[in-house]
């Protein structure tokens, strides 16, 4: 049966490339690493991990490893990014048929359809689902901001039993859903403002955990559990890294940084590109500020496993 216990850090996975084909093995490694770090969740083909640039069938492959590997230990999540209803709907078939947990259903980005039309696209897509489902607003996308009366009116749709809020002030988020979010488990996902002030949140979807997977677990634990202190702490641990996000996009950011840590490819997909040459320096200073998480006596071992397709450069 799917799972419905979504809470704590669940990591907007990358997805690996090496010679411009989805690499099925590093993708493998990668969930049995960030598990192994204590990650509370799991979501593939979401925003860090290029969906739109995924065929269908890389996708299948995606979710069907991502199940595989977890073995039940943690949920995983299948993300739906799309402004079309028609195509979000097979693509949360597709996640049903597969076995995951959960969908994360992204809202409507660049033809910004009205409040009627979103709310639309959400119902259409949680009547279809058949899995637990999470709604995530990125406002800076949609151009429309979840807020207390929204909510109001998806409380008691099939399926709905969370909000990701990806806004630049999750903690407003959480004292104006009030008794309108009864029901709804609310994760922020802006991990650059104001995580280490969003005490009672259900949890964080972490791009920044792709790379120090404990750090972020440590970050939602003590900010859920109301040590502030030690939350802005942990917070400005990771600040070199979302700086170094910043100089470039996040996922190249993000994949560059798995290169270094941990051997894989750093390959993108066009429409995005590498990390610029001259940021890589910055990058790798960063990665020495934070303090690498990474578990060597395990990657030694898979890296033996994998017959040293997959290294540790640390």
């Amino acid at each position: 049966m799917p799972r419905t216990d979504f809470s704590g850090t669940i990591v907007d996975l990358v997805t690996p490339f090496r010679s411009g084909e989805l690499d099925q093995a590093g993708l493998s490694l990668l969930l049995e690493w960030q598990i192994q770090c204590g990650i509370e969740g799991l979501l593939v083909c979401g925003e860090a991990g290029e969906s739109h640039c995924l065929s269908m069938e890389e996708r299948q492959t995606v979710i069907a490893t991502a199940v595989e590997v977890a073995r039940g230990r943690v949920p995983v999540l299948v993300g739906v990014v799309a402004n079309c209803t028609d195509k979000a709907v097979v693509l949360v078939e597709q996640a049903r048929a597969a076995r995951a947990d959960g969908v994360v259903l992204t809202l409507p980005y660049y033809n910004k359809p009205a409040r009627e039309g979103v709310l639309r696209h959400v119902t259409a897509v949680s009547l279809r689902a058949g899995l637990p489902l999470l709604v995530l607003s990125r406002p800076a996308a949609s151009m429309m901001p979840i807020d207390a009366a929204f909510v109001a009116q998806l409380r008691g749709l099939p399926n709905l039993c969370g909000i990701v809020d990806c806004g630049p002030d999750p903690f407003r988020a959480i004292g104006e859903y009030g008794d309108d979010g009864a029901g709804l488990g609310l994760f922020y996902g802006d991990e650059q403002a104001g995580s280490a002030s969003c005490a009672g949140a259900a949890g964080f979807v972490s791009w920044i955990a792709n790379v120090s997977p404990r750090l972020a677990t440590s970050l939602h634990h003590a900010a859920a559990g109301g040590n502030l202190k030690a939350a802005r702490l942990l917070q400005s641990r990771l600040t070199p890294l979302f700086d170094a996000m910043k100089r470039d996009h996040p996922v190249s950011t993000l994949k560059q940084a798995l290169a270094y840590v941990f051997g894989i490819d750093a390959q993108v997909r066009l429409p995005l590109l590498p990390v610029e040459s001259q940021n890589l320096p910055e990058l790798r200073q960063a990665l020495s500020l934070v303090g690498l998480s990474t578990d060597l006596s395990f990657l030694s071992a898979v890296a033996i496993a994998s017959g040293g397709g997959l290294r540790c450069r640390i």
